[in-house]
């Protein structure tokens, strides 16, 4: 069910049963996707919805499992409910890269961009490919007012290299051809010390049609991203 759009699940009238009686199920991970799948469904019947909201506030309140807890949370979020907001970046920090994911994906549906902008950045350093790949996704998507400037503050300033890594990338995959100043981070972070920032940069600049981008790119190459 997990994997099934929202439009294709069951009528909430003949799953929420089950999926009640699964939120008390004594395997820890029944529980964990019923509360997700509880989490999914349409918002329609409001008593429904109102019903199933009750039972993930009673797991996300009480559940003795941490990992079943913060699926609650995942849930609470992707109804809009701020407890789920307030438990973001613990979300973020979670060991499983899936539900990461969803909490992402869930905090850009459910909150405003000045809410969930800074988040996104940050999930553009995650471990995980399939977790980096949907932050860069959400910034083309939505193109926030600020994004632009955001990463380029932290191309320009962080001293963490992945941080510099991760803003790279993103401004070469999303870079405007007109923004000066985007450019002139790139060139800037072509001299990087960094050689995965090179990297990026170069290819930033190399996707923009500058001349003389193929330099830049090939001093990146002597440590070509993973």
């Amino acid at each position: 069910l997990l994997s099934v759009p929202p439009e294709l699940l069951p009528a909430p009238d003949a799953a929420f049963p089950l999926l009640h009686q699964n939120t008390a199920a004594p395997q820890p991970a029944v529980r964990a996707c019923a509360v997700l799948v509880l989490g999914s469904f349409p918002e329609k019947p409001a008593a429904a919805v109102a019903a199933a909201l009750a039972v993930i506030e009673r797991v996300y309140e009480r559940d003795p499992d941490p990992a079943v807890r913060r699926r609650a949370a995942v849930a609470l979020l992707a109804r809009g409910d701020r407890r789920g907001v307030e438990q973001f970046p613990a979300l973020l920090r979670d060991p499983d890269a899936d539900l990461r994911r969803r909490a992402l994906a869930a905090l850009v549906a459910a909150t405003a961009p000045g809410d969930w902008l800074p988040h996104v950045a940050d999930a553009l350093e995650d471990e995980d490919g399939g977790v980096r790949l949907l932050a860069l996704s959400l910034l083309a998507e939505r193109r926030p007012l600020g994004f632009g400037p955001m990463l380029i503050q932290r191309l320009r300033s962080s001293r963490e290299a992945r941080t510099r890594v991760a803003a790279a990338a993103a401004i070469a995959a999303l870079v405007d051809g007109k923004d000066a100043e985007a450019l002139r981070a790139l060139r800037e972070g072509s001299t990087d010390r960094e050689p995965r920032v090179r990297w990026f940069a170069g290819a930033g600049l190399l996707r923009q049609g500058i001349p003389d981008a193929a330099e830049e790119v090939a001093a990146g190459m002597t440590r070509a991203p993973e």
